[in-house]
């Protein structure tokens, strides 16, 4: 019931209920279940929360039956579990868990006086909170990402930028005046595209950016052409150009027309909260390079025109 963003910061108890090591597998498979009742299914992770504390099992156990009677004050009781990647020195891996996957389940294994093989199932499903929270380490960086990014040279900028997800770096675009480009006072743009380019190809690209409007505030709005669809919008990465392309042309003419203060954009990984992977982008520094970040206008000089 609460708003989390990725630096969002968790309390919990100190008690331990695993400390594992966990090297990850998705292209294997495993077999659930024996003999008629086998199935072969994708890769899981299964950890074992009783080895270091059987607590957690236990409070479960205890919970009285007004405390199960209720989603809400069950979560009071229960609010959840806490998860903690620990820093490797080398071989380290960024790692995704779909919680919303059948069989994400937290399964309570007991026995009382009668039976010695009972079980209790909490599944996870669409409405179950989950939040992550990133805390980003640059001192190994490039020391031109460094003096970017930390230090703030926005000059660098004309030859790389960039974007990451998890929590990670966005970039904001400050869109040129496009009446010191023209001898006409009235314009009508056809036609506005946004193209990013990468500097060189990444082994996972994002599947898609995100491209919006910075509001007065640092907050943001979405563009009035991603109105139009995804298909018209765009932002979806092509990888045999290795670029992303957005059609902003709706936006463009209100700047243009003076119906909105042109406040800039913000570029980031879409579902940046959840989402590993980041981008370099090449940017416009040499002129007359036509292969950077730069914004392709098909319109018409309605000055020209009978």
């Amino acid at each position: 019931d609460s708003v989390y963003n990725s630096r969002s910061t968790f309390q919990h108890y100190d008690i331990a209920y695993a400390d594992l090591s966990y090297k990850p597998a998705p292209h294997d498979s495993i077999v659930l279940g024996e003999g008629v009742f086998a199935d072969t299914v994708a890769p899981q992770m299964v950890i074992n929360l009783s080895n270091l504390s059987p607590e957690l099992g236990q409070k479960i156990l205890n919970a009285d039956t007004t405390t199960l009677d209720s989603d809400s004050t069950f979560r009071e009781y229960f609010k959840g579990l806490f998860f903690e990647s620990e820093p490797v020195t080398a071989n380290g891996a960024l790692y995704t868990v779909n919680f919303m996957l059948s069989g994400s389940q937290l399964m309570l294994y007991y026995h009382n006086d009668e039976k010695d093989s009972l079980n209790y199932r909490l599944s996870a499903n669409v409405i179950t909170a989950r939040a992550n929270s990133y805390t980003h380490d640059y001192s190994l960086s490039p020391v031109d990402f460094k003096q970017q990014v930390l230090d703030g040279d926005t000059l660098l900028g004309f030859e790389k930028l960039y974007v990451q997800g998890v929590g990670g770096v966005k970039t904001i675009l400050r869109v040129p005046d496009i009446k010191d480009y023209t001898d006409s006072s009235r314009i009508a743009f056809n036609e506005v595209k946004l193209i990013i380019p990468g500097v060189t190809k990444p082994v996972i690209a994002p599947e898609r950016l995100a491209l919006v409007e910075i509001s007065g505030d640092s907050s943001y709005v979405p563009l009035i052409d991603q109105y139009e669809g995804d298909s018209y919008f765009g932002g979806t990465y092509k990888s045999s150009s290795n670029e992303y392309v957005f059609r902003i042309t709706r936006y463009m003419q209100s700047l243009y027309s003076g119906d909105k203060p042109n406040q800039g954009l913000y570029l980031f990984v879409s579902g940046a909260s959840i989402n590993p992977e980041g981008f370099v982008i090449k940017g416009n520094k040499y002129e007359g390079d036509t292969t950077g970040m730069r914004l392709e206008i098909i319109y018409t000089n309605l000055d020209n025109t009978n």
